[in-house]
């Protein structure tokens, strides 16, 4: 070291041990004056403990962890669940709509950017135009409830662009399932099989190729962080779109669950009357053994406009799908 900086060092070292002093002595023998100076200091500064400082930062996913461990205590007990609508929460949901479908859009976006969603993030910034249906449900799981919401919205500015599905607990915002149907769906669909687009997929189908045997792509997904597990253990089979999904936490355990889903109500909104223009995918989170827990909520009585809303079939097979894709070229 030079001995400019050196110097330097030394008397940037000594100006600090002659501050410390001067507010060591001035705390000592003047605490009112340092009192008033230090709170001069600290205005509009937030002071908060640690205890404080996790809450405020994570009060959201605290919340839906607890009701994961909840969940996953009730089926170690073979807890019965069942589901009701509930006025007093359709209420709720008139009342504070902006702020419903604000957490909508924010949710649909965490889930695209964990490769969940395979929309662009225009697609999915929701607002009150494109909601074309909102609903309530309860959940009793033996003597507790969790009270959700189920959101449906355009993708685009008409259904024939696709819309999507969310079911969302109404108390922490965040939610256990979405489903899409649309032609960027089922593109997504065709390139998950291995395929260039869906055109390639159908053609390439329809004229006798075999289905190819291709695994697929899980790569970007990331269920762990969408529901602020520890890690995810994802199986998926080659020449299907199903996936299963192990999600550890510290002490106990949830799963989730990716499956080809059917919507009659879509199609007859289409003027393409081919057989394989309803179907979509849905992502489910749920307790282990019971990933579908929150899907059943569809199934509840529910008004789509003027008549009735057609409930989601979820099929037990991608071959189901591609089947349909074959027949259409026959029809």
């Amino acid at each position: 070291m030079s001995d400019k900086k050196q110097r330097k060092t030394i008397i940037a070292y000594a100006a600090g041990i002659l501050i410390l002093a001067v507010c060591t002595v001035a705390a000592w023998f003047f605490p009112e004056a340092y009192g008033r100076w230090q709170d001069q200091r600290q205005i509009g500064q937030v002071q908060l403990s640690d205890r404080e400082m996790i809450e405020f930062l994570d009060s959201n996913s605290l919340g839906q962890i607890g009701r994961w461990k909840m969940l996953a205590d009730c089926m170690v007990m073979s807890t019965v669940f069942s589901w009701s609508n509930s006025e007093a929460w359709e209420f709720t949901i008139q009342t504070n709509l902006d702020e419903f479908i604000q957490a909508c859009s924010d949710e649909a976006i965490r889930w695209h950017k964990n490769g969940l969603l395979p929309f662009s993030e225009d697609k999915i910034k929701f607002s009150a135009d494109r909601l074309c249906f909102a609903e309530s449900r309860i959940l009793y799981a033996g003597e507790k409830i969790i009270p959700v919401a189920i959101f449906s919205f355009y993708l685009d500015n008409d259904i024939e662009d696709g819309y999507i599905t969310v079911i969302m607990d109404m108390e922490t915002k965040r939610a256990y399932y979405m489903s899409a149907f649309g032609n960027d769906v089922q593109e997504y669909m065709a390139e998950q099989l291995g395929y260039d687009s869906f055109q390639d997929m159908k053609v390439r189908l329809q004229s006798g190729e075999q289905v190819l045997f291709s695994r697929p792509d899980t790569s970007r997904m990331d269920f762990a962080s969408v529901c602020g597990a520890e890690r995810d253990y994802v199986t998926a089979n080659p020449g299907t779109l199903e996936l299963e999904a192990e999600l550890q936490y510290d002490s106990f355990q949830t799963a989730a669950y990716r499956c080809v889903v059917q919507s009659e109500y879509f199609r007859s909104f289409l003027e393409d009357e081919d057989t394989y223009t309803n179907y979509g995918l849905a992502v489910m989170f749920g307790p282990t053994g019971y990933p579908a827990l929150f899907a059943d909520s569809l199934y509840n009585t529910g008004v789509f406009y003027n008549g009735s809303w057609e409930m989601h079939e979820f099929l037990a097979d991608t071959s189901i799908f591609l089947n349909d894709i074959i027949a259409g070229y026959n029809t």
